[in-house]
């Protein structure tokens, strides 16, 4: 997606999370944005911080930045939004693997099974509070549902419990998966 999107000018940009922490800085869905609105030169309102914070009133210093408090005063306005579904397992989220042992055994103790633009999911899709999400810095479910086209992306067969939690949260109305995935969640494969 990241290489074949192309979004005209007149259409803003609005980043949901915080960036995630990954091996290489450029593969990331927030350098995805930065370049994609340098190139199109829409408006932008993008903002660099980490989506979980060390503790919570370090979230909440951050959550009032002008970039930031910018972005999330522009989350009214958004009218489609792409989101990653992730498996709350090693090696099927980034948010996952990016947090300390304690942090990601303590969501799963909550009962995280997904992640979704920093939603954390049970597996009935009940959006999941406490724990690391007072540290986050992202949009809240609420908003994220309150947004009319919301696209799940998500790939890898191993998945197919995570979209099932991000389908029954009804946060995400449209999918784009792999065909194995796909499958796999209609029961072919």
């Amino acid at each position: 997606m990241a290489t074949t999107l192309t979004i005209p000018p007149t259409i803003p940009i609005v980043q949901l999370t915080g960036a995630v922490t990954e091996a290489n800085p450029d593969d990331h869905s927030t350098a995805f944005l930065h370049n994609h609105a340098r190139r199109s030169r829409a408006p932008a309102f993008l903002y660099d911080t980490p989506l979980v914070a060390r503790t919570p009133a370090t979230a909440r210093a951050v959550r009032q930045r002008p970039d930031v408090a910018r972005a999330f005063k522009a989350f009214p306005g958004i009218t489609k939004a792409a989101v990653g579904i992730g498996l709350w397992q090693d090696g099927f989220s980034t948010l996952h693997d990016a947090l300390a042992a304690r942090d990601r055994d303590e969501m799963r103790r909550r009962g995280t099974i997904a992640d979704l633009s920093g939603t954390l999911l049970t597996a009935d899709g009940q959006p999941i509070t406490g724990g690391i999400t007072n540290r986050m810095i992202r949009i809240i479910a609420d908003r994220l549902q309150a947004i009319p086209d919301v696209i799940g992306l998500a790939y890898q067969t191993e998945k197919a419990p995570a979209v099932r939690a991000a389908i029954r949260s009804k946060l995400v109305n449209n999918l784009v998966l792999d065909a194995r995935l796909a499958e796999a969640l209609l029961g072919v494969a």
